[in-house]
Order: structure tokens, then C-alpha cells, then sequence
């Protein structure tokens, strides 16, 4: 029974209204009333649910609302008032007007139904299977849903008994069941070795409990449900919940609408045969108007694309992680095409070359249809009609785009009641049937020639040169780089300035780019992102800009054309159209409109269409010579795509394309100084060796900006470098040590006596500084451990002592300053007692405030501080009990 307001207090209801705002609880939204409480309106009936629980710690769904609910709140001295027009309204004065032109005659099968199986299927029946078989649920389960039902309940009719069991049993909350009914039914199929979606799903679930009980819950699809959702504003829920939330949204729609509507029952009941289900709840009656009003609507391309999109999110099949392309929505005209390509699971299927496709068509007598297809778009598509051998019963070859491509036989009205499981069903149907031999074809077969050139050295595609500071990191990756972009330059015995002098001029040939990472570094850094442009009228817009990692993978993308025989067929098609008076009739590919070519006084090739408004022009040799070498249109596409079409077939035109040797490289210094997933974010897994284009496991991804297909060519370079005092190489992101090769650059004192300025021994004015670095580092060592050793470089361009000087005091000591956060004792360890020194402490008790702390026991506290060189220095140490002022050669030979 609804339970009513007794002893609910105010102060009740002010708990519950703190208990909303600080949890911040999605109400279900008013429809018709609305309480005002501290100057904020709620709806009454959530209101009154929630100080019921603070009441008694119950909170009560079925609370009867409208009128007594009202008068309660108004007794207690809350205003209510009512809400002016509604959506609500509007529906059902649409939905009013429907039935006195058209009558309920379409709809009217399920007051029928419900009449006839009402309290179906009996759990209790001798023969299950048999029982819910004979229940007539027409199209109110999906079509495949019913399948199972039917496979289920020959197979497993005691199992399925259960799960029914459960589903009915109105002692356990609502959402525990439908979870646990939905779980069962997927076990009982699975045992069955049934590896499809069971279509045991919320709306099923819904109708089972409708025809059980259509007193207590309602039909439901979540089509509709969305819809309504969004036209009332309120945010719809999760997978699992959706029935739930739909079965409250209703019963509000009912009791503020439907039941006051004295002319909607009266239409309505008017209309129902002897028999039919009474619905003195009117639920049957709200799903209908949902439906009727939202669902049979004719929708926009891309409104059907998001709600595809969110139920193939929440399917429990592969398509789970399709993704999905640009949206074109060109409407249903079918002047311009309107499709949306998708990519499978793998990242293999959704490129040019291969990629499904969901379309509006004119095909097999359906005229703006939607069909499911895969296309194939490249230069060598022909080669899947060869491979492909038979296909599958549901699908057929379609002409496309100059070769053949496969559609579904089947094309699904835009107004289909089913329409989105029809677009979830026949693209799940083309993956299982076709995806892992589409994805063999793409892996195995290729036309494109890499050539090959000279003293082509094997360099791991990712690298990352690691060591402490000074160790030469930086240096080498220019050294490395220059070896992979330009091998045939010999590195040995060149100069520092020409070896630079090169790298610059690979850096302008934009065959190598210089970055480094840093904490503010980010994806739309990197790769793309929405970035302000100022335009030349001074006004900001946004446009999706590419990042330097985006764009030297496109720009090492550039291929040629190595050879064709355009020349040669281009003249064959101009001697069939000559001068002579010839003409050619074609047809477009697409639409398969007539047109006429002949050749004009300049070689080139005019057109008519051979159409009432018969349009004209020319077509320059230039642009089909672009076309067939690029596959780009640019002027006259339906026309240009034609010719090419007939040219490849009947002249046989052939091309071969060269991806060039150049090679490119990336030099990402301080690589592990950013956020390395964040930075390369979904491109992580597409560097990979065996994961580039043109490798057998070759993925691409669809990028969340530009909304483009996007993978990273073999002939992209990226060599890091990683400074191991600032993040040891243990903690780097495990994602990307496994795909990076790692060499250490540790300090080398031999190469300050072989390449530094002091050399040949390294011996300046007496003091040997391979030996100093040596000593320094087994201190730090020993201290530390080796990531925090200092580098060889600090000491290979010293040749006289201001310069050693400087190493010091500019190098040396800020960086152990570093490593020991400012212990002046361990640094002193490290560097002797010539570099640090004990400062004046007398009459310490003076320098502080006046206070009650006993400073005495600071008396014989050392405060210690380094000594500056690079300033006047004087100060006397003792050494061998013989005082000895101190300067910086003194310091430094006592260091070691």
C-alpha cells in the first residue's frame, strides 16, 4: 500500500534537505509540483521519502504523492506551488491528437497481449520450457532475444526456471535482481558454448516483469528512456540502473499527468477491445506515449551515432571497444554522403584501406536506408575480392570507390522500432563473420616499396641514453641521431663545429626535432591538441593543431610516386575521344549518373552530365594525374573518380609508390621529467617495433581531436635521455622501459685525458683530474650509490685553473648541495676540509632573542658553511699540526 506522511516533523524534513545538499543526491526531478525550502525547490515526493528516513531510518519508495503529500508540507508551512508548462504536457497532447487521427490500432497488440499472458510465465508450471515459450512477447523482446529464450528453454529449462524464480521474487530489492538474473542467464548460455550476447538485457528484463506483474513495472527500452531524460533535463543512469530510474520517472508521469487527464483515459479506453489488459495503473499507457512520441521519430544521423555509441559501451560483446570516426551528417537528401566509419577492437579495421562503415544508402530497392558495411578504400582493394573468396549468407559485394567493397544485404528503415540493435546486430555479424579474414588480408599484403639504402645500420626504433649528470647524454643523441638520418657522414676524426654544423641542417630538413619534457608538458604538446590562433582580423579561434611528435610521423609519411603509366593510358583514352567526334559515355559510382567525356583543343577532357540540368566542364589532365596518384579529388570529384575507375580497368593504369629512405629522429631530453603517460597517452602501445605501419601486428588509432586515423611509421626514430639523479630508472613508467632500449653513459675519466682540454694525460699544472673524478665518485658512491655520480664533462673543457675553479663552484658544489639537501659534513667528506669550514660562532648567546630557552648547550654547536674560491678568501687551516692559508689549489690537492 502507498505509505502516507504521519509524524513527519519539520525538522525531519530540514535533516533530509542537509543530507541532500551535502551528498549532493540526484533527486529525481519535479514534474508538476515543487516545494520551496530555504529558498531552493524541490520536488515534494523525494522530499517526503528522505524524511521518512531520517524518521526512522526507512526510506520509502512508494510514497503517494500529489495532493495529500502536498497538503502535508502545506500544514507544516512550506510553500507549494505548481509547475507552468511542461514537456510532459506537451507529449500528451501530441500523443492525444495521434490517436484521434490514427487510433490506437498499432499499438493496441499490447493491451492485447497483456490481457492474455498476464502473471506469464508460470514458475511453477510442470514443463517450463514449454510455459515461456508460449508466451507471445511479439516484438517487445528483440528478435534475437527470443531466439535464446527459445534455444535456453530446450536446453536448460530447469536453470532457466531459476533465473525466473529469482527474477520474480519481490522479497529481494529490484536491482540486485535484475544484476543477478542477467549473470545467471550468461552462465547458462555460456555452458551451452554460446559465445553471442544473450539479449537477456534490461529491456527483456523489463518485459518478462511486465507481463508477470503489469500492475507493478512497465515495458522499457532505452531508446526512449534516453530521450526522455534528456528532454526533461535530468541525467540518465548507469547500465544495471536505467530500469530503475525509468520505472520512478514514469510513476511521477503518471501521477502528475496521465491519471488528471480526464480526456487521454477517455480516448484511450474508448479504443480497447473486450479482453485487453485494463492498466489501471496506466503504465501501459505511459510506455506507449514514450514510445509513440520519442521513439518513431525520425531522428538526425547523428542523434541515432550517440545513441549507438552508448548502448555498444554498456554491450557485453567485442563491440564494447569499437571506436568510432567523424560524424558527416548530411542528412537523408542524398546529395552528400552521410556515414560515420568505425574501427574494430584490434586498431587493424578502420583506416583507408579497410574500415567499417554505417551509412545512409539508396540500395536493393531501399531508398535512404541505414546499412552496415565494410569498405575498402586503398590503391590495392581489389586484392580483398581475391582474397575473400565466399562470404557470408547476410552480405554481398557492392561497386566501391573504383573496386568492390562488402554490404549487408539488408538496409533498416529509420524508423525502426529496433533500429539500434539492428545496427548493433548486423556489425557484430560482419566482425565475427569477416573481421579475423579482413585483418589476415591487411597484416599479410602489401604494394608499398621501401627502398633500401646505403650502410643501412640496425638502430632500435626507441632508445634511451641514462646516466648521472655531465656524463654526455645530450652530446651522444646528436651523434646517434646523425647516424641513423645521414649514415653515409663519417663521424670520425670531424670537429666538434662541423658535426654541429650538420646536425643543424637535419634539424632544418626537419629530419630531427629537439624537445624536452618537463612537469607542464602535455598531450596536446605533443601530439594534438585545440590550441588559440590569432587570425589576421585580430579575433582568437580555436583550431585542432598538430603536436611536433604528430607532425614529424606525418612528415615521415610523405611518399612518391615511383613510377606509373599515366602518360601512356592517359593517351590511349584521349585517342578513343578524338577530334574525330567521339564521345564516351560513363556512369558516376555512387549514384550511377550518366555523363559524357570528349577531348578539348588543349588535350584536356570536357564533360557533360547527361541530366536535365546538364551541368559542364572541363577536367584538366593535371587534376586526374593528382587523383590517381593521391586518391584526392580536387575539383569534380564524381566526375574525376569515374575516369580514374575507367581508366585503372580498362587501360589497366598502375602505379608503385616508395617510401623514401629518409629516416627521422625525435630527441626527447629529460624524458623522464614528464608525465610519459600522459604525454603519449593512446600512442604508448603504437611505437612499439612490431606495432608500426607496415608491420604484421601494425595498429592505428583514431585521435580524440582531429578524429582522424593516425600510427607511427617504421621510419620514426625517438632516442631520450634520462638524468638518473633526478628519477632512478626502476621507478620510470613500467609502459615505457618494455619498449624502449636502455645504454648507460657512465662517467668515462679516461676521455678527459683522450678528448678534454687538458689533454694529452689530463695533468693540469700538477693536478691529475681523471684521478680527481675518480676520487669524487667513489666518495659519492659510497655515500649515495651511482645514479648520483658527477659526469666527465665537468672536467673536458678545463684547461686552466679559473676554469677548474668554475667547475667548482658553478658545477660541482651546487650539485652536491643537491644530492645531500645541504649536509655540509658529507659534502666536507666528499670534498675534503678544504672546501668547508667552520664559521664564527662567538658570543652565539647575543644573536639570539631574549628568552627562557637555555642556549648554553648551543655553545659548542658548529655551524658550518663552503668556502667561496671565486671571492677573496682567507682562511688557515691546520694541517699536520703546520696552520696553512688555504686557497683553491691548496683545497684541491688536499681532495684528493
Amino acid at each position: 500500500m502507498p505509505f502516507e506522511p504521519k509524524e513527519i516533523t519539520t525538522e525531519h524534513i530540514k535533516k533530509a534537505i542537509k543530507k541532500i545538499k551535502d551528498n549532493e543526491i540526484d533527486l529525481i526531478q519535479p514534474t508538476r509540483w515543487q516545494v520551496e525550502i530555504d529558498g531552493i525547490k524541490y520536488p515534494p515526493k523525494e522530499v517526503m521519502r528522505y524524511a521518512h528516513e531520517q524518521l526512522n531510518g526507512e526510506k520509502i519508495w512508494n510514497y503517494d504523492g500529489g495532493e495529500p503529500t502536498n497538503k502535508y508540507l502545506k500544514n507544516l508551512g512550506f510553500h507549494i506551488s505548481e509547475m507552468g508548462d511542461s514537456v510532459q504536457k506537451s507529449l500528451i497532447e501530441k500523443y492525444k491528437d495521434h490517436l484521434k487521427k490514427n487510433t490506437l490500432s498499432d499499438e493496441i497488440y499490447k493491451w492485447e497481449l497483456l490481457g492474455q499472458f498476464k502473471g506469464r510465465p508460470d514458475v511453477n508450471a510442470a514443463d517450463f520450457g514449454k510455459e515461456i515459450k508460449e508466451v507471445n512477447y511479439k516484438n517487445l523482446i528483440f528478435h534475437n532475444g527470443i531466439a535464446v529464450r527459445n534455444h535456453i528453454a530446450e536446453a536448460e529449462p530447469e536453470k532457466y526456471r531459476e533465473s525466473f524464480k529469482l527474477l520474480f521474487n519481490e522479497e529481494i530489492d529490484l536491482r540486485e535482481r535484475i544484476v543477478e538474473f542477467e549473470n545467471q542467464i550468461l552462465n547458462i548460455y555460456r555452458s551451452m558454448g554460446m559465445p553471442l550476447h544473450h539479449h537477456h538485457d534490461e529491456r527483456s528484463v523489463a518485459t518478462f516483469l511486465t507481463f508477470h506483474d503489469p500492475d507493478k513495472y512497465a515495458l522499457y527500452k532505452s531508446s526512449f528512456y534516453q530521450k526522455y531524460c534528456k528532454l526533461v533535463d535530468i541525467k540518465p543512469k548507469k547500465k544495471g540502473e536505467k530500469y530503475i530510474h525509468y520505472l520512478e520517472l514514469i510513476d511521477n508521469f503518471i501521477e502528475d499527468f496521465i491519471e488528471r487527464d480526464a480526456e487521454l483515459l477517455e480516448l484511450v479506453n474508448g479504443q480497447l477491445p473486450p479482453g485487453s489488459f485494463p492498466d489501471h495503473k496506466h503504465k501501459l499507457l505511459a510506455q506507449d506515449i514514450l514510445y509513440k512520441m520519442l521513439d518513431q521519430k525520425e531522428q538526425s544521423f547523428t542523434a541515432v551515432i550517440e545513441e549507438l555509441k552508448q548502448s555498444m559501451l554498456e554491450d557485453d560483446s567485442v563491440l564494447k571497444d569499437f571506436s568510432f570516426g567523424k560524424v558527416v551528417d548530411n542528412g537523408f537528401s542524398g546529395k552528400k554522403d552521410t556515414y560515420v566509419w568505425l574501427k574494430d577492437s584490434k586498431q587493424i579495421i578502420g583506416h583507408v584501406r579497410a574500415h567499417y562503415e554505417i551509412s545512409i544508402r539508396t540500395r536493393n530497392g531501399k531508398k535512404n536506408f541505414y546499412f552496415v558495411d565494410v569498405h575498402f578504400e586503398g590503391s590495392d582493394n581489389s586484392k580483398f575480392r581475391n582474397e575473400l573468396e565466399s562470404l557470408p549468407d547476410e552480405c554481398e559485394w557492392i561497386l566501391w570507390r573504383g573496386g568492390e567493397s562488402i554490404g549487408s544485404k539488408e538496409g533498416i528503415d529509420p524508423k525502426d522500432g529496433d533500429l539500434i540493435d539492428k545496427l548493433q546486430e548486423q556489425l557484430l555479424y560482419l566482425e565475427l563473420n569477416l573481421g579475423d579474414t579482413i585483418r589476415e588480408v591487411i597484416n599479410n599484403k602489401t604494394n608499398i616499396i621501401i627502398s633500401k639504402g646505403p650502410n643501412n645500420v640496425n638502430h632500435p626504433l626507441n632508445q634511451i641514453l641514462f646516466g648521472p649528470p655531465g656524463t654526455g647524454k645530450t652530446y651522444s643523441t646528436i651523434e646517434t641521431a646523425i647516424k641513423i638520418v645521414n649514415p653515409s657522414f663519417k663521424l670520425e676524426n670531424q670537429g666538434r663545429d662541423i658535426i654541429k654544423k650538420e646536425y643543424d641542417r637535419l634539424v632544418l630538413d626537419g629530419q630531427i626535432v629537439f624537445t624536452t619534457f618537463h612537469q607542464s608538458m602535455s598531450y596536446e604538446d605533443f601530439i594534438e591538441g585545440i590550441k588559440p590562433i590569432t587570425t589576421s582580423d585580430n579575433e582568437v579561434i580555436y583550431e585542432v593543431t598538430d603536436g611536433l611528435f604528430k607532425r614529424i610521423c606525418s612528415k615521415a609519411l610523405e611518399k612518391k610516386v615511383k613510377a606509373s603509366n599515366f602518360e601512356d593510358t592517359y593517351q590511349k583514352l584521349l585517342n578513343e575521344i578524338s577530334d574525330g567526334g567521339n564521345k564516351l559515355v560513363l556512369e558516376t559510382m555512387i549514384h550511377a549518373k550518366e555523363f559524357t567525356i570528349y577531348k578539348n583543343s588543349k588535350n584536356n577532357i570536357r564533360f557533360h552530365a547527361n541530366t536535365e540540368k546538364a551541368y559542364e566542364g572541363v577536367i584538366r589532365k593535371e587534376l586526374l594525374e593528382h587523383y590517381l596518384k593521391t586518391g584526392e579529388a580536387l575539383d569534380w570529384p564524381s566526375y574525376v573518380k569515374a575516369i580514374g575507375k575507367y581508366l585503372r580497368e580498362k587501360y589497366n593504369y598502375t602505379q608503385s609508390e616508395e617510401v623514401e629512405e629518409k629516416k627521422f629522429v625525435i630527441i626527447i631530453d629529460e624524458i623522464n621529467r614528464g608525465n610519459v603517460s600522459q604525454i603519449f597517452g593512446e600512442l604508448i602501445t603504437l611505437i612499439e617495433e612490431d606495432k608500426r605501419l607496415g608491420k604484421n601486428e601494425a595498429l592505428e588509432v583514431f585521435l580524440p581531436y582531429s578524429k582522424k586515423s593516425f600510427g607511427v611509421p617504421q621510419n620514426v626514430y625517438i632516442i631520450g635521455t634520462m638524468n638518473t639523479a633526478d628519477r632512478s630508472v626502476e621507478a620510470l613508467d613500467t609502459a615505457l622501459r618494455r619498449r624502449f632500449d636502455f645504454t648507460e653513459l657512465a662517467p668515462n675519466s679516461s676521455l678527459i685525458s683522450s678528448l678534454g682540454k687538458s689533454a694529452p694525460d689530463g695533468i693540469l699544472n700538477g693536478i691529475d683530474l681523471p684521478a680527481l673524478l675518480d676520487k669524487i665518485n667513489t666518495r659519492i658512491e659510497k655515500l649515495l650509490d651511482k645514479d648520483h655520480l658527477i659526469g666527465h664533462s665537468f672536467f673536458m673543457q678545463v684547461d686552466s685553473f679559473d676554469k677548474l675553479k668554475g667547475a667548482f663552484q658553478n658545477k660541482i658544489i651546487p650539485l652536491l648541495q643537491e644530492y645531500f639537501y645541504g649536509d655540509f659534513g658529507k659534502i666536507e667528506l666528499v670534498l675534503g676540509a678544504g672546501f668547508v669550514r667552520e664559521k664564527n660562532t662567538d658570543n652565539v648567546r647575543s644573536i639570539f632573542a631574549k628568552a627562557k630557552y637555555d642556549t648554553s648547550i648551543l655553545d659548542d654547536k658548529p655551524i658550518y658553511e663552503l668556502v667561496d674560491y671565486t671571492k677573496k678568501v682567507d682562511y688557515v687551516l691546520e694541517i699536520d699540526k703546520v696552520p696553512t692559508k688555504m686557497d683553491f689549489e691548496t683545497a684541491i690537492r688536499l681532495l684528493y
